[in-house]
């Protein structure tokens, strides 16, 4: 789903997850990888459930082969670092490199 984009979202008032009375997201999403688009349209549609409530997902697909056939995903996704992750690297930056000497 990496190389997927969104074309419909609906909302539901009875969730589909869950099967409670709350709102549901649904997404529709199509295959825009660029090597299938070289081959022609993709016929691949993901189909993404969001339950609101309880932040649950499921993500279906159809059964449409890729244009494409079966190749790997090309794309690398960047590293993510948490907001503590940063202050952690950030405090070791600012104490610099130390030199211990103690029991040798």
């Amino acid at each position: 789903m990496c190389c997927a984009a969104v074309f419909n979202t609906r909302q539901f008032a009875w969730c589909r997850v869950c099967a409670e009375g709350h709102t549901m997201v649904e997404r529709r999403l199509s295959c825009q990888s660029k090597t299938c688009a070289e081959c022609g349209e993709c016929a691949v549609i993901y189909k993404s459930q969001h339950c609101t409530a309880s932040d649950k997902w499921r993500i279906k697909v159809n059964t449409s082969p890729h244009s494409r056939g079966a190749l790997p995903c090309t794309t690398v996704l960047p590293a993510r670092l948490a907001k503590p992750m940063k202050t952690f690297i950030t405090q070791q930056d600012e104490i610099g490199p130390v030199l211990y000497t103690s029991m040798l």
